[in-house]
């Protein structure tokens, strides 16, 4: 560890065990994330489950060691969560495909790479419109045309209707329509000098003003028939009782389709 003293004497070391530790330091156990939270459990829940067999059928899928375990969750903004062996090489096999094209698409771009792939794609229709703006075909400028003039129709439809509802309060904003209808998003604040909100306020706010006499009652969902016995609900874990629960539940989803025939 270095510290200064603040004038222009040079940093002194004091000793090496910060450092070190710094250096051992798991980042990802730095702050707790519930989607971590989660996948542990799972980890635990199922790490001991020894059913099933190795494949065997390709070699190097039969040298995997069947105590491997880990799970990895990658969301669609490139955050990773895993737990468990997840820093052990594998082959992937086929599964390499996705990824391979996914590589090629970006590369090639969509077009390029579907004229190579030897996708064959067979399109029926009844009607000469059928399909019209389909992504595996290529762009039309008539199709296009069609589009845009849909878009301004149902445009001015909403135009329409939030002026009926609104009326004057629109006022000069209207008027000078270089702001409303433009797809443009403003402050709550901003809203209201628009004339497209009344006001601003809370849920209560809002009750305890127009309604002064009421008294809001929270609403929950229904509850599961074991969490409304006290025994915990379709939350409890460990193999027979998740699986009465899991029935319980079941039996009540096919009660409720079958008020309606179903």
């Amino acid at each position: 560890m270095c510290v200064h003293s603040g004038s222009d004497t040079p940093m002194t070391r004091l000793d090496g065990g910060f450092d070190r530790a710094l250096a051992d330091l798991d980042l990802r156990t730095v702050t707790r994330s519930p989607v971590l939270d989660y996948l542990h459990r799972l980890l635990d829940e199922y790490r001991e489950l020894e059913e099933g067999q190795v494949a065997t059928y390709i070699p190097e899928l039969g040298q995997a060691d069947p105590n491997w375990f880990g799970i990895c969750v990658v969301t669609a903004d490139g955050h990773v969560y895993e737990v468990g062996d997840t820093d052990l090489d594998f082959t992937i096999q086929s599964i390499s495909k996705p990824f391979v094209f996914g590589m090629a698409l970006e590369d090639q771009g969509r077009d390029a790479v579907l004229e190579r792939v030897g996708v064959e794609r067979r399109l029926y229709t009844a009607g000469n419109n059928k399909s019209r703006l389909d992504p595996f075909l290529p762009e039309k400028p008539e199709d296009v045309a069609w589009l845009t003039d849909m878009q301004g129709q149902l445009h001015e439809l909403f135009k329409d209707w939030v002026r009926s509802r609104r009326g004057a309060k629109l006022g000069a904003a209207d008027a000078a329509a270089t702001e409303l209808f433009t797809g443009e998003v403003w402050t709550g604040a901003r809203a209201v000098e628009l004339g497209l909100v009344d006001g601003l306020g809370t849920l209560r706010e809002i009750v305890s003003d127009r309604f002064p006499d009421a008294e809001p009652v929270l609403v929950e969902g229904r509850k599961p028939l074991l969490a409304r016995l006290g025994v915990g609900g379709v939350s409890a874990r460990g193999g027979a009782s998740t699986l009465v629960a899991d029935l319980i539940q079941a039996a009540e989803v096919r009660a409720a389709w079958a008020r309606f025939g179903l």
